[in-house]
């Protein structure tokens, strides 16, 4: 007994094992039937529960309402999902307080991936930054020390919206928010409150209010200067602070007394007159492109906003300018809709007057381009490259005189491919212009260039020199003596883990053609790098104005090479040479600046290049080196070496621009998201078309990020079905117009879900463009959904579920129709019935197309048969598959579950054989009839012969004694149906008439043969008589030419025999000479003849009694025609015969 129990017991424990292990392994497998991102797996649905706040399939959406007083934003632990958007939406209850952003940790894919922060609660608000790429990782021990960048706003509310496309992912970002205490003013936002309700103002502001501007930094050894607002240093001491000796190099900021009027700006065009920097247009985050002039006092240090009269240049960005002649002419750039421009403004800055350039009748038109460079030649203006409608990247230099308003465009003398977004400087000693860096489509399949070349104005040639290594666009570079001095920009060369500000602050010696890295002080713009600023020569000075980095910049800094002159010595100026450009003066024993040091290099000594010259491999590269070397000999030497020979460099033409960079493209002209990206266009050209529809604007794939490069873009479509998900009207339900970050819900206030998807923020629906008034709506959700969401097909219980969806509709959210129903019933939509022809049970639940069960039937209705199925397959109608005699066929099954087949009998005295069978899959059932049509009322009808039976293997015999097959018109048909349509399944069938087979070959053996042997007999009869002509009429021949050959003209004798005379024999004489004629069918004999004689049987007297005679005769053959003895009755025998000799 105690055996007994403990077996149960174990058989018990053993179940409950299996139990659990089969539990685990199911939850394991619906586990891993679902992904979700900021959530988990539902284990008996298989779909995600999302944490709060997040929605979608993956849970890859969020949507969040943020009022308490500081907290943490952040996509999530690990990388964020691609295809994904998240917004944040944070109030303060405070109505006069502002909220402080701390970019703690960012990295995403460099301008794809974009974090976009509004100051106020919509996408309509100023847009206050737009940050991209790697500001900071997470994996950098800087992390937990300090923020990247601080933000404020101006109102109460912040709106966040993040997106990411569907390539790249990366960690992500973490930002600290808190809410700043009310202070007088707000601080002037020049500071921020304090916990004790005080300013605590940014560096260069002081009061109360932080309203009084002073010098941005403490003046260790100088003091502050009212006017510039910057430490003016004691003797010996330079930078910000006064607290580093002036032979280095330095950086400063210059902070304007009326600092605040001027908008942070990128890609906008400046230069100097005198003492004042000029600067036009540019883009910003909150009003666009402008269209404003406005100039600096280097004097006053302060801003102005320059008036003018009459019409003036449009808004734009990427444009170019020159100044000289107290004329400031500006040229292309990028309009307020995106077109790119070509036109041409002069200003003048005596008369304060625009006027648009009309072009000179022998003119060549100008490309119209955006992001290129513009460098001033003897009144000539240069025009490199850009990126435009026309040819894309453009590889041409274009030229227009001053004097003449003359334009010309080289075509062929490029050999450096167009970039946009490069630099360009003119050195006025060699009369070179140097053009470096940009970004391109096809520069190595990188994208960015750091190539450096020089370009002759005079004779248009290119020459490559020594690239840089740091490839990057939409920099700025200046020109001071001999240094070329190159900061920022974007130098992403692959979207991935790529800076997109960059503070990297290079130099170019012209003389020795070698690059270094630049040392750069700890401010923090410079720290954090910008792209898209302007760069210019002041003072013996790089200056540097706006760009972007996330945040558009309104500052002015400088960059000073040191005091060379504090060097007292030749060898510590010597040693500043490649930082500083020193050079030393031997005569005076002074140390002089690079621009001094360069023009008169000669007479100044500075550090000896290192194997410069030999590193040139051609007669332009050495000669583009400057001063320190010379071709000869056919190598590159120094200056100072010996040459037997100087060679002069020939000048290169390259060939016009083929492929890639001429090809014009269209896509720019097309309006709408669907003409974009529609299968023609794409077809069209070989670049893929992207609509963007932030900016309404369809660009090419390859120029996305040179058309936006300051985040423009936040809703990027590239297939043509996405089209209509970008608009808020076309979204049906609150979770689906919540994907947009400028949409909200407007629910109808029935309590059942259904609303409308307008354009709006958190204060409600937006102004529509075809009312005065904006849209009512007194249940607006922004940032939550009603909780109640059946689509207008149920009401909801307590717990906020559907009770009973009706309309044929199923779903937590009643969002699905039923099986035999299909459409979309979301936000009150009906569903319709599945038009299937009682052929399918089901349809797809969005198009209606019917998943036809019946082999042979298809159509989005299953409404005809396919070939070779033949019948009526609409109203319920049949398809069926004929077999024929001693055919067999197989048929492959999935996803269906029925076949009609049938067959006739081909033979009316012979029983038939049926055979089906299923020889992959489970057994299904078959129903056999056969049809009866009466040949004169033309009527038929069908019996049954059995139904149901279970089909693994099926032979059937139909006897034609019982069927009368010779007397009726009989079909067969069979029926097979409850096919497995999950499994794959084969049935192969045949039928045959057997005893017909073999009297059928009997029959035709016997007929075959009979035929034969006739015909055979037929034939050899007729070979006979042939053969039997064909010898009489060869021997008839023969015998007419023995006759015509025994004709001959031989001597010819007559004897008259008497008949008395008796032959010794009847066989012919034996000839005693043949003569054979052609082929030896015949021959001429010779034979002795004996003569008559007398009675006494002598000759004649005087005669022989012999003769010799010839005859003609067949070879082979003695008989002969020469001799015919007549043996008559003896009634004759006394007649004499008279025969005739050839002799």
């Amino acid at each position: 007994m105690f055996v007994v129990c403990r077996s149960r017991k174990t058989t018990f424990l053993v179940v409950i094992v299996c139990i659990l292990s089969l539990v685990i392994l199911l939850e394991g497998k619906s586990k891993s039937k679902c992904t979700c991102w900021r959530g988990h797996c539902d284990g008996l649905t298989g779909a995600c529960v999302c944490k709060d706040g997040w929605f979608g399939e993956r849970c890859q959406f969020c949507r969040q309402r943020l009022t308490a007083d500081s907290g943490v934003i952040t996509d999530g632990p690990g990388e964020y999902e691609v295809s994904s958007t998240c917004m944040w939406l944070i109030e303060s209850k405070s109505p006069n307080s502002s909220i402080e952003l701390s970019l703690e940790q960012f990295a995403t894919e460099c301008s794809w991936d974009n974090l976009y922060v509004y100051d106020g609660s919509s996408v309509q608000a100023p847009l206050l930054a737009a940050y991209s790429g790697v500001l900071r990782d997470n994996s950098s021990i800087e992390t937990l020390k300090s923020p990247i960048r601080t933000l404020r706003s101006s109102s109460n509310t912040v709106y966040i919206c993040f997106y990411s496309d569907k390539h790249i992912k990366d960690n992500g970002f973490r930002i600290k928010y808190s809410v700043l205490r009310e202070c007088p003013s707000t601080c002037s936002f020049h500071g921020n409150c304090n916990s004790l309700g005080t300013c605590t103002c940014k560096p260069g502001w002081s009061g109360p209010t932080c309203n009084v501007s002073t010098c941005t930094y403490s003046c260790v050894h100088g003091t502050c200067n009212a006017t510039t607002l910057s430490c003016d240093c004691q003797p010996g001491y330079s930078g910000p602070s006064c607290n580093s000796t002036s032979n280095y190099g330095f950086w400063s900021k210059h902070t304007a007394g009326n600092q605040d009027i001027i908008q942070g700006r990128a890609s906008h065009a400046a230069g100097l007159l005198g003492d004042w920097l000029w600067v036009f247009g540019g883009y910003s985050l909150t009003s666009r492109p402008f269209n404003d002039l406005i100039r600096y006092s280097f004097s006053t240090n302060n801003w102005e906003i320059v008036s003018y009269s009459g019409e003036g240049p449009s808004r734009r960005y990427g444009h170019s300018l020159v100044a000289c002649n107290n004329s400031i002419i500006i040229f292309g750039g990028v309009s307020l809709d995106g077109h790119t421009l070509r036109d041409l403004w002069h200003f003048n800055i005596i008369t304060k007057g625009w006027k648009r350039v009309k072009f000179s009748l022998d003119s060549s038109l100008p490309i119209a381009v955006s992001g290129h460079s513009a460098t001033l030649v003897n009144n000539k203006m240069i025009v490199f490259f850009g990126y435009g409608p026309q040819y894309g990247y453009t590889p041409y230099v274009q030229e227009f005189d001053l004097v003449t308003d003359k334009w010309i465009i080289y075509r062929h003398t490029l050999s450096r491919k167009g970039t946009y977004g490069h630099s360009s400087v003119y050195d006025p000693i060699s009369g070179l212009i140097y053009v470096y860096a940009g970004t391109s489509s096809s520069i190595a399949d990188k994208g960015v260039s750091d190539d450096l070349h020089s370009y002759n104005p005079v004779t248009h040639q290119w020459t490559k020199l020594e690239s840089s290594s740091v490839a990057q666009y939409l920099h700025s570079a200046v020109l001071i003596g001999h240094l070329m001095l190159v900061y920022g920009g974007n130098t992403a060369i692959s979207s991935s883990a790529a800076t997109c500000f960059d503070s990297v602050f290079l130099a170019y010696d012209l003389i020795c053609g070698k690059w270094m890295t630049m040392p750069k002080s700890a401010l923090p713009i410079t720290s954090h790098g910008s792209l898209g600023q302007s760069g210019f020569i002041y003072n013996r000075k790089m200056f540097i104005f706006g760009g972007f980095n996330g945040e558009m910049i309104n500052d002015l800094l400088s960059y000073s090479l040191g005091d060379c002159s504090a060097w007292k010595n030749r060898t510590t100026c010597l040693a500043a040479h490649s930082l500083s450009g020193c050079f030393w003066d031997p005569l005076s024993n002074h140390c002089v600046s690079p621009s001094e040091g360069f023009i008169s290099n000669d007479s100044f000594e500075r550090p000896r290049c290192k194997n410069l010259c030999n590193a040139s491999g051609t007669c332009n590269e050495c000669n583009s080196q400057g001063l320190q070397c010379k071709w000869c000999d056919n190598k590159c030497k120094e200056k100072e070496d010996f040459c037997n020979k100087s060679q002069a460099c020939k000048l290169s033409q390259n060939p016009h621009c083929k492929g890639e960079s001429c090809q014009k493209l269209n896509c720019e002209n097309h309006q709408t998201c669907q003409k974009c990206l529609s299968k023609t266009s794409r077809h069209l050209l070989s670049n893929q078309c992207m609509w963007c529809e932030a900016q309404k604007r369809c660009v090419v794939e390859k120029s996305y990020i040179v058309s936006f490069p300051y985040g423009q873009c936040n809703q990027l479509v590239t297939e043509v079905e996405q089209c209509p998900a970008v608009k808020c009207r076309n979204h049906k339900s609150c979770s689906s117009c919540h994907k947009l970050p400028g949409c909200g819900w407007c629910d109808d206030g029935s309590g059942t879900g259904i609303g409308r998807c307008l354009d709006g923020g958190s204060s409600g629906p937006f102004l529509s463009k075809n009312s005065i008034m904006p849209e009512t709506c007194t249940n607006w959700f922004f940032i939550n959904c009603p909780a109640c969401q059946c689509n207008g097909h149920s009401s909801c219980d307590s717990r906020n579920k559907c009770i009973k969806c009706q309309h044929n509709t199923r779903g937590h959210h009643c969002q699905f129709c039923i099986v035999g129903f299909y459409g979309d019933p979301t936000n009150g939509d009906k569903c319709k019935e599945c038009l299937c022809n009682k052929h399918a049970k089901e349809c797809h639940p969005v198009t209606g197309k019917c998943d036809c069960l019946v082999k042979g039937i298809q159509g989005h209705h299953c409404q005809k048969c396919v070939d070779p199925f033949h019948g009526n397959a609409s109203n319920g109608g049949l398809c069926f598959y004929r077999l024929q005699i001693n055919d067999p066929i197989s048929f492959n099954f999935s996803g269906k579950t029925n076949i009609n087949l049938e067959f006739k009998p081909v033979l009316k005295e012979h029983d038939i054989e049926f055979m089906v069978a299923i020889s992959h899959g489970p057994p299904a059932k078959i129903n056999l009839t056969f049809l009866i049509k009466d040949l004169r009322s033309s009527t038929q009808k069908e019996k049954l012969i059995f139904k149901g039976y279970r089909l693994g293997k099926l032979n059937q015999k139909f006897s034609q004694r019982e069927y009368a097959f010779h007397k009726k018109y009989v079909t067969f048909r069979a029926y097979i149906y409850n096919i497995d349509k999950s499994a794959p399944v084969t049935i192969t069938a045949v039928f045959t008439q057997p005893s017909s087979l073999n009297i059928d070959l009997l029959e035709f053996f016997l007929t075959f043969f009979g035929c034969f042997l006739s015909l055979l007999c037929v034939a050899s009869i007729g070979w006979r008589i042939r053969s039997r002509y064909h010898s009489y009429l060869l021997t008839r021949q023969n015998r007419a030419e023995r006759n015509r050959m025994a004709n001959r003209p031989f001597a010819t004798i007559n004897l008259l025999l008497p008949n008395e005379i008796e032959i010794l024999t009847k066989s012919s004489p034996n000839p005693i000479a043949m003569e054979p004629l052609v082929k030896n069918k015949v021959a001429i004999t010779t034979v002795v003849v004996l003569l008559p004689s007398g009675e006494d049987g002598a000759p004649p007297v005087g005669q022989c009694g012999i003769c010799f005679a010839s005859m003609l005769m067949s070879h082979g053959s003695h008989s002969h025609s020469g001799i015919r003895t007549r043996m008559g009755r003896k009634k004759n025998r006394k007649r004499a015969t008279m025969t005739t000799y050839n002799i």
